[in-house]
């Protein structure tokens, strides 16, 4: 779901859509603020490096927030700048003199809130790795021959949401220059621009097939009632008066233009 991240009601369950992600968050976190009455401890080398990564840490979140958006990727800014700041700590809690309990003590609490709920949550979920390893055909193959059955490759095929691997697996090409509908539907100052050039391109080719991937289990736009074409009056009212619903698969609805439609299927509405 692409939604407005704020640290309080949405970062944090923006983490855990990542397996382990979020123990070693919260608890790298903790281990440094249960560092912080330590540092002053620290040599003054083990100290600078500590406080030059914290600087880091809060730049990688800064650039995480700011724009937004809740995209998985963005939280690969966080794994090096947390891993740097884990090991400063570390380091500069092994360079204290003559603080050996202190030293053992945090290495504990290291150990405690970060390396035992990482790997309580990787064990938890092998089976599901397992699964996805055995998994050797395309999750979308059943929508993939679905759609089949209504284009043919070489065909357009015009797609709201984002599932671009469909154009590829159908062998369809782009009713619409873009290959996923974000600029569409975000709210910018740009919005009015990009939903302009998609009915541009849409009217224009009038492909056979349109799609829209907005649904349950879906990436980036799910739930459908927020997400789905019907909250843009104008691409919905050209759906419904030219198009003809086949199918909802895997949260996927299949449309099919109405002079293709076989006499059998006419009876179903758009929508």
């Amino acid at each position: 779901q692409i939604a407005k991240l704020s640290l309080l009601d949405a970062f944090l369950p923006f983490l855990a859509k990542s397996q382990g992600m979020l123990p070693v968050f919260v608890g790298t976190l903790l281990f440094v603020t249960s560092c912080i009455w330590l540092i002053r401890f620290f040599p003054k080398k083990a100290r600078n490096w500590t406080i030059w990564s914290l600087a880091w840490f809060l730049l990688c979140m800064t650039s995480i927030l700011l724009p937004g958006r809740e995209f998985l990727h963005y939280q690969l800014l966080l794994i090096p700048s947390l891993v740097m700041l884990a090991g400063t700590c570390l380091c500069g809690l092994n360079t204290m003199e003559n603080r050996p309990a202190a030293r053992i003590l945090m290495t504990f609490v290291f150990l405690a809130v970060t390396t035992l709920p990482l790997a309580k949550s990787t064990l938890s979920a092998h089976k599901r790795y397992w699964v996805h390893l055995s998994r050797l055909t395309d999750p979308l193959q059943p929508v993939i021959d679905e759609i089949r059955k209504y284009g043919e490759p070489g065909e357009m095929m015009a797609i709201w949401g984002w599932e671009p691997s469909l154009w590829v697996g159908t062998g369809l090409i782009q009713g619409t220059r873009d290959g996923n509908s974000f600029r569409q539907i975000e709210s910018s100052s740009q919005l009015k621009y990009y939903r302009e050039r998609y009915m541009f391109d849409i009217k224009r080719n009038l492909p056979p097939i349109f799609l829209d991937t907005a649904g349950p289990g879906r990436f980036a736009f799910d739930p459908r009632p927020r997400w789905g074409h019907e909250n843009w009056p104008e691409l919905a009212k050209f759906v419904a008066e030219n198009y003809i619903l086949q199918t909802d698969l895997d949260g996927i609805r299949i449309y099919l233009r109405k002079d293709r439609v076989p006499p059998a299927s006419d009876s179903k509405k758009g929508g």
